[in-house]
C-alpha cells in the first residue's frame, strides 16, 4: 500500500491519494519489480473546480490515472502459479496448502481484522469464500475468451473465469493498491470501430475484473484496470479508483462497472469506456419492471459507452431504486474527428449521458458538468 513507500503524497480534499502507481499499459507490468511511470505524479495535488480537459491527463486534475492508481512503482512482486482458493482461513495455491509465506499474513482496517495478501502477481485466478480477505500492493491478470467469427452462435461467447471470484460468503472483501489486466486486449473483428484500431482475428486474450457474488460491504481503493470488461462486477465501493475499459470482446457488452438489483458507490474514480456501446456504468433491472437498485457516484470522471450511465436499466419506472450523481465531469468530443484528446463522443456516450434514468423523490442529479469547459449538465432523466 502507498504508505509503505519512500514517496508519500497527502493529497487535499478532492484530490487522488498515494504515491506514484500502477503500471502503464503500454509497458511490461509483470516484471518482478513495477517500472516507475513518467510524471510526477507524487507531487501533493490540490483540486481546481474551474479546471478543464481533465480528460487528456486526469491525474493533472487529481483524479485517478494509470499514474496514481495500482501497484506503486518499486513494488516486487512474487509470482504464484495456479488458481489461488481461500476458505475458512486456509489458502491453497495451485491445489498445494499454504501455512505460512512472506506475503500471506493479517492486518487491523477500521478495527477489523483480515486475511492479507500482499504483493502478489498471480494468472491464475482466485476464488474467495472467506470474509474479510485483503489483497495489496498485487498485479491479477489473465483471462481468455474463445475467438469467433459470428454472432450466430446465440449471443457473446463465454468468458474466462474472472480474475478474481467471491462467492456469496465473501462479505467484506478489499482491494486495494493493485492491478487487474487482460492478457492483451483481445479484439472484435465484426465491429468497425475494433477494425479501425486495427485488431485481426485471433487475438483475443480477455475476460472479466472482479466477480462479486456478496454483498456491497466489499472495496476497491486506488485500484487500476485495462484490457478488461467488467473489472467491477457486482455491489460494493470503488474509491479514488481508474478502470478504463479497453478490452475488444467478440459480440459482448462493454462497462467498467456492472450491476443488477443491489447497491453500488462510486467515488473519486475515473470509469472510461472507449467503445460505442453500452456505459462507463450499467445499473440493470432483471426481469425489468421498476428499478429496485442504488447507485450514487461523486466526485468522478466519466466517459464514454452508448450511453455514459444506465441508472436503471431495462426498468420501467424508478420503483425503489434510488440514484444521487454530484459532483461529477463527463468528458466529450468537441471536434469532427471523434474520439479526440476531449473525450470520445460529443456527449460523452455515443447516444448522450444517460439512459433509464428517472426524476422524483430518491433521483438526484447536481453539480455536473462537462469536462473541456465546466458549464452545467442538464439533468437527462425523464
Amino acid at each position: 500500500m502507498r504508505s509503505s513507500f519512500l514517496v508519500v503524497a497527502a493529497f487535499a480534499v478532492g484530490c487522488g491519494g498515494g504515491s506514484s502507481g500502477g503500471s502503464d499499459a503500454g509497458g511490461n507490468p509483470n516484471d518482478a519489480t513495477v517500472d516507475s511511470p513518467a510524471g510526477d505524479a507524487g507531487a501533493a495535488c490540490t483540486y481546481d473546480p474551474k479546471a478543464t480537459d481533465c480528460f487528456a491527463t486526469p491525474s493533472a486534475c487529481c483524479y485517478p490515472d494509470k499514474t496514481n492508481t495500482g501497484v506503486p512503482a518499486g513494488t516486487t512482486l512474487t509470482q504464484l502459479a495456479g488458481l489461488v482458493e481461500i476458505e475458512d482461513g486456509a489458502v491453497t495455491v495451485g491445489g498445494n496448502a499454504v501455512d505460512s509465506a512472506p506475503w500471506l499474513g493479517t492486518t487491523t482496517v477500521d478495527g477489523e481484522t483480515y486475511l492479507t495478501l500482499t504483493g502478489i502477481s498471480l494468472e491464475g485466478g482466485m476464488y474467495i469464500t472467506q470474509d474479510h480477505v485483503r489483497i495489496v500492493d498485487s498485479m491479477l491478470s489473465g483471462g481468455d475468451v474463445a475467438d469467433q467469427t459470428s454472432c450466430s452462435s446465440g449471443g457473446p461467447p463465454a468468458l474466462g473465469s474472472s480474475l478474481i471470484v467471491l462467492s456469496p460468503t465473501a462479505t467484506h472483501f478489499r482491494i486495494e493498491d493493485s492491478t487487474l489486466k487482460g492478457d492483451s486486449p483481445g479484439c472484435d473483428t465484426s465491429d468497425a470501430q475494433d477494425q479501425d484500431s486495427g485488431c485481426t482475428a485471433g487475438t483475443t486474450k480477455t475476460g472479466t475484473g472482479i466477480s462479486n457474488d456478496a454483498d456491497g460491504t466489499s472495496q476497491a481503493i486506488r485500484v487500476q484496470s485495462y484490457w478488461l470488461d467488467s473489472p467491477w462486477h457486482g455491489p460494493g465501493t470503488v474509491t479514488d479508483s481508474y478502470f478504463l475499459d479497453d478490452a475488444f470482446i467478440f459480440c459482448e457488452h462493454y462497462e467498467p462497472i456492472y450491476i443488477a438489483d443491489t447497491t453500488l458507490v462510486v467515488k473519486h474514480s475515473t470509469l472510461l469506456n472507449v467503445h460505442d456501446q453500452t456505459a462507463a456504468i450499467f445499473v440493470d433491472t432483471n426481469g425489468g419492471g421498476a428499478g429496485d437498485s442504488h447507485l450514487t457516484v461523486t466526485d468522478s470522471l466519466l466517459a464514454g459507452g452508448g450511453y455514459t450511465l444506465y441508472p436503471a436499466g431495462n426498468s420501467t419506472s424508478a420503483g425503489t431504486g434510488t440514484m444521487d450523481v454530484e459532483r461529477n465531469r463527463f468528458a466529450r468530443c468537441t471536434s469532427q474527428s471523434c474520439p479526440d484528446s476531449h473525450g470520445y463522443w460529443p456527449n460523452s456516450g455515443y447516444f448522450g449521458i444517460a439512459a433509464y434514468c428517472w426524476k422524483g423523490a430518491g433521483q438526484t442529479w447536481q453539480d455536473n458538468v462537462w469536462d473541456d469547459d465546466v458549464s452545467p449538465v442538464d439533468d437527462p432523466c425523464n
